[in-house]
């Protein structure tokens, strides 16, 4: 076993994360502080993590930051699925839509055979091919001011974390994200 004292239960944490998963446990110290214990294998990793704490601060909280951006990019594509359907193949089912409904409602004699995707929606969506053009352009202009406010914060969150200069600045930017509410 290899040994090394910390005097906080936070660089005990940052010893642990910077460690494989269950490669060290901390012990609490009579005099205050922990030391954590490490099998062999670990004790290279330990010396040098030890060696520099404020550098293994450093690095912790890089990953700690790294994760956090990771978790936004999830979470704006969680929020995106309130408004659109999964899958390639319907994001560019909706892009040739749109380009569809412009074409069409740009065509002074427009042959609905030239606009398969339109044609499959008449009597669903709309009674006709123009109604139809025209639902399809109203609802990508809603995606594309739902898709824009979410960017938005995706963006100016991840930005915010880059600049934290702690774990706790940077999980507090993370706490206060508001994502955009959806329309009724």
């Amino acid at each position: 076993m290899s040994k090394l004292t910390v005097a906080s239960a936070a660089d005990a944490s940052v010893v642990a994360a910077l460690l494989p998963e269950d490669a060290a446990f901390a012990i609490p110290l009579e005099q205050g502080g922990f030391e954590i214990e490490v099998g062999e294998q670990h004790a290279a990793a330990l010396a040098s993590i030890g060696a520099d704490m404020s550098a293994a601060r450093l690095q912790y909280v890089a990953i700690f930051k790294a994760d956090l951006k990771r978790d936004i990019d999830a979470t704006a594509e969680t929020e995106r699925l309130k408004y659109i359907t999964p899958g390639a193949g319907q994001a560019m089912t909706y892009q040739a839509k749109a380009s569809e409904a412009r074409l069409y409602l740009a065509d002074p004699s427009p042959d609905p055979q030239d606009y398969p995707l339109l044609a499959a929606e008449v009597g669903i969506t709309a009674e006709d091919m123009s109604g139809v053009a025209t639902a399809v352009l109203a609802a990508e202009r809603q995606w594309h001011l739902v898709g824009a406010a979410i960017e938005a914060v995706r963006l100016g969150a991840k930005e915010a974390i880059s600049v934290a200069t702690t774990k706790a600045e940077a999980d507090a930017v993370f706490a206060a994200i508001t994502w955009p509410a959806a329309a009724s």
